[in-house]
């Protein structure tokens, strides 16, 4: 699809909604630069105004924010930026509705519950009426898009963006109930964003009436941006001589493996270290090849990609994996879980381990270590699989294929 100017109508769009701080209720501020610090600028591409699930004061309030994963504000950012000026914030959420989702939400996963109510179908039904969001966008959009949360105005077509149906973390997740959630909530959407094979492959196997040429796999667009070498367009590698490094990035550390990971690290002897940034409090004993950095902001995260050598993620609990899309624009080798998402991102560039062996942890671990032209080799394959189907310029054209089918239906 061919790139735009900015029509009349989004410019008069974004006339509309400004307001008398300079910064418009679209997020963008009237220096051309949006909420998030990020320009605008440019030619947009798609021909549709397209409003995210989210308001621009949400947008910029996390622009701070310490976190060490994806989640939908970085997500709707990407999306804004993309869209130069076509892709829109809302207006507001309905405001009978703002009292009655912090409700649901509590009422579905009460402190202290057990995942016995958290299987139930009336649990899942109470999730399913706060994932609903009743919206009000800004005048002329034509499309709503939500990542989990479902927008939904009149008669407008919805976007809805899932990671899918997936089994692997049992106790946690339920995919049953996930599967009827999906159907309810694809039967009413436009066209359904799936982010994996696996995830669209779950829902379907569980889903008997949902219509597969709507459920369409599509990565989310999400911005990397690395510090890139002058005149190769490739990743600079910000290395320091010494011991090889890997990284470990997982919020919730725990049941992302990492305790199998320390012990592997433990097995692999001098030269290689590991950093690690979770939201996991630091255990007492760390071996000392250990650095435990706690939970950074991701432009630090992304910094410490380019300086490592080896990405590592022993989890079978991941609904996407935003960190090994990550580790792909840096160009680095990655160990990872046979059979997950993760896996099916990092393709021929990563390893396989047993998650829930150290042993086979450290193995991987080593061969990379001690493996320069092995790590080399893997390092290209993975930037040229960033390049080819995960960064905005490959995900862009399929993203404005979605918004073209959902105006068409």
């Amino acid at each position: 699809m061919t790139s735009r100017s900015l029509t009349p109508r989004h410019a008069d769009l974004a006339e509309a909604s400004s307001s008398s701080d300079g910064i418009a209720s679209d997020g963008i501020a009237s220096d051309g630069i949006a909420s998030d610090g990020l320009s605008t600028a440019g030619q947009s591409p798609i021909g549709h105004v397209v409003a995210v699930c989210a308001t621009a004061g949400w947008l910029a309030a996390g622009a701070g924010d310490t976190r060490v994963l994806w989640d939908s504000r970085v997500l709707y950012q990407s999306l804004l930026r993309w869209g130069a000026g076509s892709v829109v914030p809302l207006a507001r959420f309905a405001r009978w509705q703002a009292p009655l989702v912090p409700a649901a939400r509590l009422a579905s996963h009460p402190p202290g519950s057990t995942s016995r109510w958290r299987s139930t179908t009336l649990a899942r039904s109470i999730r399913d009426l706060a994932q609903v969001r009743h919206v009000v966008p800004p005048a002329g959009t034509e499309v709503l898009y939500g990542h989990i949360a479902f927008p939904a105005c009149g008669g407008l077509p919805t976007i809805w963006s899932t990671q899918g149906v997936l089994d692997t973390y049992p106790g946690v997740w339920f995919p049953e109930q996930s599967a009827r959630t999906h159907e309810r909530f694809a039967q009413r959407a436009a066209v359904v964003q799936c982010w994996s094979e696996l995830g669209r492959r779950g829902m379907l196997e569980r889903c008997e009436h949902l219509e597969q040429s709507r459920v369409l796999v599509v990565p989310p667009l999400v911005y990397v941006d690395l510090d890139l070498a002058d005149g190769t367009g490739q990743p600079s590698r910000n290395r320091e001589p010494g011991d090889v490094k890997a990284i470990f990035v997982g919020a919730e550390g725990a049941r992302k493996g990492l305790r199998e990971l320390v012990s592997a690290v433990d097995r692999t002897g001098p030269g290689l270290r590991l950093e690690v940034v979770t939201a996991d409090p630091r255990p007492e004993q760390l071996p000392s090849s250990v650095d435990w950095l706690g939970p950074l902001p991701r432009a630090e995260v992304l910094r410490r990609f380019t300086e490592s050598d080896i990405h590592v993620l022993p989890s079978l609990t991941e609904s996407f994996g935003g960190v090994c899309v990550e580790a792909l624009a840096a160009g680095i080798p990655q160990v990872l879980a046979p059979g997950t998402v993760p896996a099916e991102i990092a393709g021929d560039s990563a390893i396989l381990a047993d998650p829930s062996d150290p042993a086979a942890i450290a193995g991987a671990l080593a061969r990379l270590a001690g493996d320069a032209s092995l790590r080399a080799r893997l390092g290209r394959l993975a930037r040229q699989r960033f390049e080819s189907f995960y960064c905005p310029e490959a995900v862009g054209p399929r993203m404005a294929e979605l918004v073209e089918q959902a105006c068409a239906s």
